[in-house]
C-alpha cells in the first residue's frame, strides 16, 4: 500500500527532527487524546483523556464555536507533552470516492490524482486538501487508488484553533481511516462493514484492504438508548447495516467485493446484547472490535482501561498507530 498525502505537504513537519504529536479524535461531542509508547515486549497505552464538547462545538464536522474548542484543547495541552498534533476529524463534509489513473514509471502522481477531484466532487482542486492510497489493483488503463478529501474551509477552520492554542498540526484523517487502522488487522485483506456509534450520530463505513471505499453518516447514535431499549437500537442499527450493504453491493468496487464482516465499535457496544440483535437476519459474521488489534496481543500486555470504555477510543488509537509508527 502506497499513501501520498497533501495533508503532510500542507503541514510539513520539521526536516530536521521527528518530532511526536498528540494524537486527538475529533468528534462532534468530544475530543479524545491517546498516547502511546514502546513497553518490553509489545506497544503500550502511555496516556489517554478526554473532553466533552458543549454542544454545537463542533457540528457535522466544522467548528461552529471556536472559542469552546479552543478551550477544550487548552485544558487538554498539558497532557500532550508536544506543541504538535495529528487529528482525525468527522467525514461529514468529506469524500471518498474509487478511481483509475493512468501511470507511468514514475508510478501514481498527485498530479494525475488532482486531475480527477472535479469529476468526483463539487469542488475546485485550490479547494480542497486531499489524500489518496494506491489499492494495489492495476489494469491496462492504470491503478486503482481510493480518493480521500475535505474542504479547505472545515480544515481551515480546525487550523485557526489549534494556531491560538500554540499547537502545530502535522496532518489530518477522516475518521474512518483512523479507526480502520485500530480495529481491523493490518494484513487481513477481506472487505469489511465498520460501524462507529458515537453519541449523536453513525458512521457505517465499507473498509477493504484496510482502506475506506465508503462511508455513510446517520444522525442518530448511543442517546437512542436513553429513550429507548438497547434492543430497539439494535434492531434500527441492523436496518441500517442492510441498507449500507445492499447499496455498496449495486454500487460498490468490483474489486473490493461484498462485505465478509461486520465490526461493530462505540459508544453502548461494550452492553453485549446488541450484537446477537444485529447478528440475527444478517447472511455475515458480526463482530465486537478489538480497538488493540494492531497494538499488542493480550498475552505480552493488556492495557489499563476497561473493555467498554476503550471502544470509545478505537479513532483515536488508530492515529496514535500511525504516530508511533511514524517516530519509530
Amino acid at each position: 500500500m502506497i499513501t501520498r498525502s497533501r495533508f503532510l505537504k500542507f503541514f510539513p513537519p520539521p526536516k530536521f527532527l521527528v518530532m511526536p504529536a498528540a494524537c486527538v479524535a475529533v468528534s462532534d461531542e468530544t475530543l479524545r487524546f491517546v498516547d502511546l509508547k514502546k513497553g518490553r515486549r509489545s506497544i503500550e497505552l502511555k496516556n489517554y483523556t478526554e473532553k466533552k464538547l458543549p454542544k454545537e462545538t463542533i457540528s457535522a464536522g466544522e467548528v461552529r464555536n471556536s472559542k469552546a474548542l479552543l478551550s477544550a484543547l487548552k485544558e487538554m495541552k498539558n497532557d500532550f507533552g508536544t506543541r504538535y498534533v495529528s487529528l482525525s476529524l468527522p467525514e461529514e463534509k468529506g469524500y471518498i470516492y474509487t478511481t483509475q489513473v493512468p501511470t507511468d514509471e514514475e508510478g501514481v502522481t498527485e498530479e494525475q490524482v488532482a486531475f480527477t477531484l472535479e469529476k468526483n466532487i463539487p469542488f475546485a482542486v485550490d479547494e480542497v486538501v486531499f489524500d489518496y492510497v494506491e489499492t494495489g489493483e492495476k489494469s491496462k488503463t492504470g491503478s486503482e487508488v481510493v480518493v480521500m478529501a475535505l474542504p479547505n474551509t472545515v480544515v481551515r477552520g480546525y487550523v485557526d484553533v489549534l494556531e491560538q492554542v500554540g499547537l502545530t498540526p502535522l496532518y489530518f484523517e477522516i475518521e474512518s481511516y483512523s479507526l480502520s487502522r485500530a480495529v481491523i488487522n493490518l494484513d487481513d485483506p477481506r472487505t469489511h462493514l465498520l460501524v462507529h456509534i458515537q453519541k449523536d450520530t453513525t458512521n457505517i463505513s465499507i473498509i477493504s484492504r484496510n482502506i475506506p471505499r465508503f462511508t455513510s453518516t446517520v444522525h442518530s447514535g448511543s442517546d437512542l438508548g436513553t429513550a429507548d431499549t438497547l434492543r430497539q437500537v439494535a434492531s434500527w442499527l441492523k436496518e441500517e447495516i442492510g441498507r449500507v450493504k445492499s447499496y455498496w453491493q449495486s454500487h460498490g468496487s468490483r474489486s473490493a467485493g461484498v462485505p465478509q464482516t461486520v465490526v461493530l465499535c462505540g459508544e453502548m457496544m461494550g452492553q453485549g446484547s446488541e450484537k446477537d440483535v444485529i447478528a440475527s437476519g444478517l447472511d455475515v459474521e458480526v463482530n465486537i472490535a478489538n480497538v488493540w488489534e494492531n497494538v499488542t496481543n493480550f498475552d505480552d500486555y493488556v492495557p489499563d482501561i476497561p473493555h467498554s470504555k476503550s471502544l470509545k477510543y478505537g479513532t483515536a488509537i488508530g492515529l496514535a498507530i500511525r504516530e508511533f509508527k511514524r517516530i519509530n
